[in-house]
């Protein structure tokens, strides 16, 4: 019961920071610190 609570908040909080890093990149046009902040985030 709680490794799938897990895999599914994990999920959630994924789909947000990629939303908002998504929102970031499209301000700043760049692919590569777009990638850089997922580095540092995981």
């Amino acid at each position: 019961m709680y490794i799938i609570f897990y895999i599914y908040v994990n999920l959630y909080i994924q789909k947000f920071i990629y939303d908002t890093l998504k929102i970031y990149n499209l301000e700043k046009k760049g692919e590569y610190s777009l990638c850089e902040k997922t580095n540092i985030i995981y």
